[in-house]
Protein backbone atom coordinates (compact mmCIF):
# COMPACT_ATOMS: atom_id res chain seq x y z
CA UNK A 1 0.00 0.00 0.00
CA UNK A 2 1.18 3.55 -0.59
CA UNK A 3 0.35 7.01 -0.12
CA UNK A 4 -2.23 7.10 -2.94
CA UNK A 5 -3.91 4.11 -1.58
CA UNK A 6 -4.02 5.29 2.00
CA UNK A 7 -5.56 8.55 0.56
CA UNK A 8 -8.09 6.74 -1.35
CA UNK A 9 -9.26 4.80 1.47
CA UNK A 10 -9.18 7.61 4.16
CA UNK A 11 -11.65 9.66 1.67
CA UNK A 12 -13.69 6.23 0.79
CA UNK A 13 -14.30 5.92 4.56
CA UNK A 14 -15.12 9.63 6.03
CA UNK A 15 -17.58 9.50 3.43
CA UNK A 16 -19.24 6.49 4.66
CA UNK A 17 -19.25 8.06 8.14
CA UNK A 18 -20.38 11.20 7.16
CA UNK A 19 -23.76 10.00 5.77
CA UNK A 20 -24.39 7.48 8.46
CA UNK A 21 -26.67 8.21 11.26
CA UNK A 22 -27.07 6.03 14.31
CA UNK A 23 -30.87 5.04 14.56
CA UNK A 24 -31.62 1.45 15.45
CA UNK A 25 -29.90 -1.26 15.80
CA UNK A 26 -28.19 -2.05 12.11
CA UNK A 27 -26.99 1.52 12.44
CA UNK A 28 -25.73 0.93 15.55
CA UNK A 29 -23.96 -2.17 14.47
CA UNK A 30 -22.67 -0.22 10.80
CA UNK A 31 -21.53 2.48 13.37
CA UNK A 32 -19.63 0.11 15.66
CA UNK A 33 -18.04 -1.85 12.43
CA UNK A 34 -17.06 1.33 10.92
CA UNK A 35 -15.67 2.61 13.66
CA UNK A 36 -13.28 -0.45 14.03
CA UNK A 37 -12.35 0.13 10.37
CA UNK A 38 -11.19 3.21 11.40
CA UNK A 39 -8.98 1.70 14.25
CA UNK A 40 -7.70 -0.37 11.84
CA UNK A 41 -6.66 2.29 9.08
CA UNK A 42 -5.01 4.40 11.76
CA UNK A 43 -2.79 1.11 12.48
CA UNK A 44 -1.78 0.62 8.63
CA UNK A 45 -1.17 4.46 8.25
CA UNK A 46 1.22 4.48 11.65
CA UNK A 47 2.49 1.51 10.32
CA UNK A 48 3.33 3.21 6.78
CA UNK A 49 4.80 6.07 8.29
CA UNK A 50 6.94 4.91 11.00
CA UNK A 51 9.85 4.20 9.06
CA UNK A 52 9.83 7.48 7.28
CA UNK A 53 9.74 9.26 10.58
CA UNK A 54 12.11 7.46 12.09
CA UNK A 55 14.85 8.39 9.23
CA UNK A 56 13.41 11.70 9.07
CA UNK A 57 13.55 12.21 12.86
CA UNK A 58 17.35 10.79 13.04
CA UNK A 59 18.31 12.81 10.01
CA UNK A 60 16.77 15.95 11.70
CA UNK A 61 18.05 15.24 15.50
CA UNK A 62 21.74 15.24 13.75
CA UNK A 63 21.49 18.70 12.51
CA UNK A 64 19.57 19.58 15.06
CA UNK A 65 22.71 18.16 17.77
CA UNK A 66 25.13 19.91 14.98
CA UNK A 67 23.27 23.30 15.99
CA UNK A 68 23.38 22.70 18.99
CA UNK A 69 26.64 22.14 19.43
CA UNK A 70 27.89 25.00 17.14
CA UNK A 71 25.44 27.31 19.79
CA UNK A 72 26.51 26.10 23.13
CA UNK A 73 30.17 27.34 22.34
CA UNK A 74 28.95 30.67 21.80
CA UNK A 75 26.52 30.50 24.95
CA UNK A 76 29.77 31.56 27.34
CA UNK A 77 30.91 34.75 25.47
CA UNK A 78 27.68 35.70 25.03
CA UNK A 79 26.69 35.34 28.72
CA UNK A 80 29.63 36.99 29.57
CA UNK A 81 28.86 40.36 27.37
CA UNK A 82 25.44 40.51 28.68
CA UNK A 83 26.73 40.40 31.88
CA UNK A 84 28.94 42.96 31.65
CA UNK A 85 26.67 45.45 29.11
CA UNK A 86 24.44 44.63 32.26
CA UNK A 87 26.85 45.95 34.80
CA UNK A 88 27.46 49.05 32.62
CA UNK A 89 23.47 50.01 32.08
CA UNK A 90 22.84 49.63 35.95
CA UNK A 91 26.01 51.69 36.64
CA UNK A 92 24.72 54.62 34.30
CA UNK A 93 21.03 53.89 35.41
CA UNK A 94 22.83 54.78 39.57
CA UNK A 95 24.93 57.59 37.95
CA UNK A 96 21.38 58.81 36.11
CA UNK A 97 19.69 58.31 39.46
CA UNK A 98 21.62 60.63 41.15
CA UNK A 99 21.77 63.10 39.11
CA UNK A 100 18.05 63.12 38.61
CA UNK A 101 18.47 63.52 42.65
CA UNK A 102 20.94 66.58 42.17
CA UNK A 103 18.38 68.32 39.98
CA UNK A 104 15.42 67.40 41.75
CA UNK A 105 16.84 68.72 44.96
CA UNK A 106 18.12 72.02 43.51
CA UNK A 107 14.91 72.56 41.81
CA UNK A 108 13.73 72.15 45.48
CA UNK A 109 15.49 74.65 47.03
CA UNK A 110 14.94 76.77 44.69
CA UNK A 111 11.47 76.63 44.60
CA UNK A 112 11.34 77.04 48.16
CA UNK A 113 13.71 79.97 48.51
CA UNK A 114 11.46 81.52 45.73
CA UNK A 115 7.96 81.09 47.99
CA UNK A 116 10.11 82.04 51.41
CA UNK A 117 10.87 85.51 49.38
CA UNK A 118 7.66 85.82 48.50
CA UNK A 119 6.15 85.39 51.56
CA UNK A 120 8.29 87.84 53.10
CA UNK A 121 7.87 90.51 50.30
CA UNK A 122 4.30 90.54 50.62
CA UNK A 123 4.55 91.08 54.58
CA UNK A 124 6.61 93.48 54.68
CA UNK A 125 4.42 95.05 52.00
CA UNK A 126 1.74 94.20 54.46
CA UNK A 127 3.41 95.40 57.39
CA UNK A 128 4.65 99.14 55.00
CA UNK A 129 0.76 99.66 54.70
CA UNK A 130 0.27 99.39 58.19
CA UNK A 131 2.48 101.69 59.33
CA UNK A 132 1.03 103.88 56.47
CA UNK A 133 -2.47 103.71 57.90
CA UNK A 134 -1.04 104.10 61.91
CA UNK A 135 0.87 107.22 60.59
CA UNK A 136 -2.79 108.49 59.31
CA UNK A 137 -4.27 107.18 62.57
CA UNK A 138 -1.82 108.92 64.67
CA UNK A 139 -2.37 112.73 62.57
CA UNK A 140 -5.84 112.56 62.98
CA UNK A 141 -5.48 112.08 66.38
CA UNK A 142 -3.73 115.04 67.42
CA UNK A 143 -5.07 117.23 65.30
CA UNK A 144 -8.58 116.51 66.60
CA UNK A 145 -7.42 116.27 70.38
CA UNK A 146 -5.50 119.77 69.83
CA UNK A 147 -9.17 120.75 68.47
CA UNK A 148 -11.23 119.79 71.00
CA UNK A 149 -8.87 121.51 73.30
CA UNK A 150 -8.82 125.09 71.55
CA UNK A 151 -12.82 124.17 71.54
CA UNK A 152 -13.00 123.62 75.21
CA UNK A 153 -10.55 126.96 75.70
CA UNK A 154 -12.53 128.99 73.48
CA UNK A 155 -15.85 128.08 76.24
CA UNK A 156 -14.01 128.73 78.83
CA UNK A 157 -13.13 132.55 78.49
CA UNK A 158 -16.36 132.73 76.60
CA UNK A 159 -18.10 131.80 80.27
CA UNK A 160 -15.52 133.96 81.77
CA UNK A 161 -16.33 137.15 79.50
CA UNK A 162 -20.14 136.65 79.98
CA UNK A 163 -19.67 136.04 83.87
CA UNK A 164 -17.24 139.61 83.75
CA UNK A 165 -20.20 141.73 82.06
CA UNK A 166 -22.90 139.97 84.01
CA UNK A 167 -20.86 141.13 87.16
CA UNK A 168 -21.04 144.69 85.79
CA UNK A 169 -24.53 145.12 84.43
CA UNK A 170 -25.75 144.10 87.68
CA UNK A 171 -23.73 146.63 89.58
CA UNK A 172 -25.39 149.07 87.44
CA UNK A 173 -28.43 147.96 87.81
CA UNK A 174 -27.69 148.07 91.13
CA UNK A 175 -27.08 152.04 90.88
CA UNK A 176 -23.87 151.17 92.28
CA UNK A 177 -21.31 152.70 90.25
CA UNK A 178 -18.63 152.70 91.99
CA UNK A 179 -18.87 148.60 92.11
CA UNK A 180 -19.62 149.07 88.35
CA UNK A 181 -16.44 150.60 87.54
CA UNK A 182 -14.68 148.53 89.73
CA UNK A 183 -16.31 144.72 87.79
CA UNK A 184 -15.35 146.92 84.14
CA UNK A 185 -11.89 147.54 85.81
CA UNK A 186 -11.24 143.91 86.40
CA UNK A 187 -9.13 141.44 84.38
CA UNK A 188 -11.58 138.86 82.75
CA UNK A 189 -10.09 135.50 83.70
CA UNK A 190 -11.19 132.24 82.22
CA UNK A 191 -11.94 129.59 84.72
CA UNK A 192 -9.86 126.19 83.95
CA UNK A 193 -11.58 123.63 82.20
CA UNK A 194 -11.01 119.88 82.76
CA UNK A 195 -9.37 117.95 79.86
CA UNK A 196 -11.82 117.49 76.98
CA UNK A 197 -12.98 113.66 77.07
CA UNK A 198 -11.26 112.58 73.85
CA UNK A 199 -12.43 109.21 72.07
CA UNK A 200 -9.54 108.25 69.29
CA UNK A 201 -10.19 106.83 66.62
CA UNK A 202 -10.59 103.26 66.04
CA UNK A 203 -6.86 101.51 64.34
CA UNK A 204 -7.28 100.45 60.94
CA UNK A 205 -5.54 97.25 59.76
CA UNK A 206 -3.71 96.78 56.68
CA UNK A 207 -5.33 94.02 54.52
CA UNK A 208 -3.11 90.60 54.27
CA UNK A 209 -1.68 90.76 51.16
CA UNK A 210 -1.23 87.62 48.73
CA UNK A 211 2.29 86.88 48.10
CA UNK A 212 3.39 86.78 44.39
CA UNK A 213 4.87 83.34 44.06
CA UNK A 214 6.70 82.41 40.94
CA UNK A 215 7.42 78.96 40.38
CA UNK A 216 11.16 78.12 39.63
CA UNK A 217 11.48 76.39 36.03
CA UNK A 218 9.81 73.22 35.35
CA UNK A 219 11.98 70.06 36.42
CA UNK A 220 14.62 68.97 34.27
CA UNK A 221 15.20 65.01 33.30
CA UNK A 222 18.79 63.48 33.75
CA UNK A 223 20.01 62.76 30.60
CA UNK A 224 22.94 59.82 30.97
CA UNK A 225 22.40 57.09 28.95
CA UNK A 226 25.09 54.55 27.42
CA UNK A 227 26.19 54.84 23.64
CA UNK A 228 23.97 53.71 21.34
CA UNK A 229 25.03 50.66 19.42
CA UNK A 230 23.41 49.39 16.00
CA UNK A 231 21.44 46.59 16.28
CA UNK A 232 21.51 46.33 20.00
CA UNK A 233 18.87 47.41 21.67
CA UNK A 234 17.58 46.59 25.57
CA UNK A 235 13.84 47.01 26.56
CA UNK A 236 12.93 47.04 30.35
CA UNK A 237 10.72 43.76 31.47
CA UNK A 238 8.70 43.60 34.78
CA UNK A 239 8.85 40.18 36.54
CA UNK A 240 8.35 38.53 40.10
CA UNK A 241 9.65 36.66 43.00
CA UNK A 242 6.93 34.59 45.67
CA UNK A 243 8.59 36.44 49.04
CA UNK A 244 5.58 34.31 50.99
CA UNK A 245 3.09 32.24 49.37
CA UNK A 246 1.04 32.11 52.31
CA UNK A 247 -0.06 35.74 51.55
CA UNK A 248 -0.49 35.00 47.61
CA UNK A 249 -4.50 35.59 47.15
CA UNK A 250 -5.92 33.43 46.06
CA UNK A 251 -7.38 34.58 42.81
CA UNK A 252 -3.47 34.29 41.99
CA UNK A 253 -3.66 30.35 42.76
CA UNK A 254 -3.74 27.26 40.10
CA UNK A 255 -5.20 24.03 40.63
CA UNK A 256 -2.42 21.02 40.68
CA UNK A 257 -4.78 18.82 38.28
CA UNK A 258 -1.80 16.78 37.97
CA UNK A 259 -2.02 15.89 41.96
CA UNK A 260 -5.38 15.89 41.72
CA UNK A 261 -5.78 13.10 38.90
CA UNK A 262 -3.27 10.73 41.01
CA UNK A 263 -5.67 11.07 44.03
CA UNK A 264 -8.76 10.23 42.14
CA UNK A 265 -7.39 7.25 40.25
CA UNK A 266 -5.81 6.14 43.52
CA UNK A 267 -8.92 6.71 45.24
CA UNK A 268 -11.48 6.12 42.41
CA UNK A 269 -15.24 6.97 43.65
CA UNK A 270 -13.95 7.13 47.23
CA UNK A 271 -12.02 10.20 46.73
CA UNK A 272 -13.01 13.36 48.60
CA UNK A 273 -11.55 16.55 47.91
CA UNK A 274 -13.38 19.97 48.55
CA UNK A 275 -14.59 21.62 45.93
CA UNK A 276 -14.03 18.80 43.06
CA UNK A 277 -16.25 16.66 41.67
CA UNK A 278 -15.37 12.82 40.84
CA UNK A 279 -16.98 11.20 37.92
CA UNK A 280 -16.43 8.62 35.37
CA UNK A 281 -16.84 8.55 31.55
CA UNK A 282 -17.00 6.00 28.95
CA UNK A 283 -13.78 5.50 26.78
CA UNK A 284 -14.72 3.27 23.86
CA UNK A 285 -12.09 0.63 23.06
CA UNK A 286 -11.52 -0.39 19.70
CA UNK A 287 -9.59 -3.01 18.15
CA UNK A 288 -8.56 -2.27 14.61
CA UNK A 289 -9.50 -4.42 11.31
CA UNK A 290 -8.24 -3.85 7.62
Amino acid sequence: MDENEISTQVVAVVGDVTALRVVDAPSYSMAGELLKKIAGMKKTIKTYFEPLKTTAKASHQAIVDKEKGELLKLDPADAHLRKQIGIYQEQIEAARRAEQARLDAERFAAEKKAREEAEAAAKAAQEAEQARLDAEREIAEKAAREKAEANAKAAAEKAALEAHNAAVLAALEAGNLDAAKEAMAAPVEAVPVAAPVFVPPPRVLAAAVTPVYVPPPPMVKAEIEPPKIDGLSGRKVWKFRVTDAGKVPREYMSVDKTKIMAAVVIGKGETKIPGVEVYQETIQNVRGVC
